[in-house]
C-alpha cells in the first residue's frame, strides 16, 4: 500500500528506482517531471514519460504511474493537453495524477477531463493538499495526497469515509478540522512544524531534525505552534502532551 516517489532528473535512474519498488511489491510510484531542463517542452516531456513507460515493459515490472505536479518546487508542470496524451496513449500504465500546483481551477480541470478519456476508469487525481479535497470529491477524486496527513490523516479519513456514507454534515466538520490543521502548519512550514509535534508527542528531540535546506523550527516557534494548536482544539491534545 505503499506509492514511493522516484522521479529524477535521469531517466535510467527513475527507471531503476521504480523496477526497484514494483519489484518490493509497491503497485504504483509517483513520479515528478525531469526537472534540470526548465524550460523543456510537452513535446520533450512526453519523450521521458513515452520513455520510461517503454522502459518499464521492458523490464517487465508492472508498476503503474501516478504523474506528479508540483511547478511551484521543481520548476516544471504538466499541462492539460501533456496529461490528457499520456492518459489516452498509455491508460494501463499513468493512472492518476497528484495536483500540488495549489491551483484548484487546475485540479477541477483535470477531475473534468476523466469524461473525456477512454473508458479505464479515468485518472485517479488527487489534490495535493487536503483544502481542497471536500470540492474533490464531489467531482470524483478519491482522496488526497498531502504533507500534513503525516500527522493530520485522521480528519482526512475522516472526509473521505464520511462523504463515501453520504454523512455530509459529518464530512464538512471533518473538512473544517482539517483545513484549520493545515492552515495552522503552513504558518509555521509544513515539514518544521510536524517534526516539531513529533518530537514533542515522542519525547524524542531528534525528530526536530529537519534535512538541508529544511531548517528546524527554533524553541520560541515551536512554543508558538503548540500555543496556536492548544487554542484552537486541533490536533488532539494528546498529541501534544509531553509523554
Amino acid at each position: 500500500r505503499l506509492m514511493v516517489g522516484v522521479g529524477l532528473c535521469s531517466l535510467e535512474e527513475t527507471l531503476s528506482l521504480a523496477c526497484h519498488a514494483g519489484g518490493l511489491g509497491c503497485g504504483h510510484v509517483l513520479v515528478l517531471p525531469p526537472f534540470f531542463y526548465g524550460k523543456a517542452s510537452d513535446e520533450g516531456l512526453f519523450l521521458y514519460f513515452s520513455s520510461l513507460v517503454r522502459g518499464l515493459e521492458r523490464s517487465r515490472c508492472g508498476v503503474r504511474i501516478v504523474l506528479y505536479h508540483i511547478p511551484g518546487v521543481c520548476g516544471v508542470g504538466l499541462s492539460l493537453g501533456l496529461v490528457r496524451r499520456l492518459a489516452v496513449e498509455f491508460a494501463d500504465r499513468i493512472v492518476g495524477v497528484k495536483d500540488s500546483s495549489g491551483n484548484w481551477a487546475n485540479t477541477e480541470s483535470l477531475l473534468g477531463m476523466n469524461s473525456e478519456l477512454p473508458s479505464n476508469g479515468g485518472l485517479a487525481i488527487y489534490p495535493g493538499s487536503e483544502l481542497f479535497l471536500m470540492p474533490a470529491l464531489g467531482l470524483g477524486s478519491p482522496g488526497c495526497i498531502s504533507a500534513s496527513g503525516n500527522t493530520g490523516g485522521a480528519d482526512i479519513r475522516s472526509v473521505i469515509e464520511r462523504f463515501a456514507t453520504g454523512d455530509d454534515e459529518g464530512a464538512q466538520e471533518a473538512f473544517a478540522r482539517a483545513v484549520l490543521y493545515r492552515r495552522c502548519l503552513e504558518e509555521f512550514g509544513l515539514i518544521g512544524a510536524q517534526k516539531a509535534i513529533l518530537a514533542r508527542q515522542s519525547g524524542d528531540e531528534a525528530w526536530n531534525a529537519c534535512l538541508p535546506p529544511l531548517e528546524s523550527l527554533p524553541l520560541e516557534r515551536r512554543l508558538l505552534l503548540f500555543d496556536k494548536l492548544a487554542r484552537t482544539a486541533h490536533p488532539p491534545s494528546s498529541r501534544l502532551q509531553n509523554p
